[in-house]
């Protein structure tokens, strides 16, 4: 499991955040959206009368990544996480951190591969000012 120390833009998750019922409409913390597992927003400005009003205001293209071993190009496969504001997503052996509201690249982790057995990827955990995620054993 590699570990992540907070000293970067946009990082901090309050702890007491998971386990509250009306969260922060800037925070989707786990996979879930918090340890309810209800996995839905109680926000209500999208709704059966807009939701055919929605557009594309962004879009985040991965660069900077090589070939994928065993998986080809990179793809975002995992629940992506907000805190504060921050987008968090992994590809296998990379975590990257993107600002939810311009789609600006704030931060990217690259995990130096050893060789060991990959994993592929099962999303970023976020907890206070740190971030998990699964890498291969070395």
């Amino acid at each position: 499991m590699a570990l992540l120390a907070s000293s970067l833009y946009g990082q901090g998750l309050d702890p007491r955040t998971l386990t509250l019922f009306k969260q922060p409409a800037d925070c989707w913390p786990t996979y879930n959206g918090d340890y309810s597992g209800r996995r839905f927003s109680e926000l209500k400005q999208i709704n059966q009368d807009n939701v055919d009003h929605l557009k594309i205001e962004w879009m985040y293209r991965i660069r900077g990544v090589g070939p994928q071993r065993g998986v080809g190009d990179p793809t975002i496969k995992s629940t992506p996480l907000m805190v504060n504001g921050v987008l968090y997503f992994t590809i296998p052996d990379h975590i990257f951190a993107i600002n939810a509201r311009t789609g600006e690249h704030i931060w990217k982790y690259d995990f130096q591969d050893q060789g060991g057995h990959l994993v592929g990827q099962r999303g970023v955990g976020t907890y206070g000012t740190w971030h998990h995620f699964e890498s291969p054993d070395d």
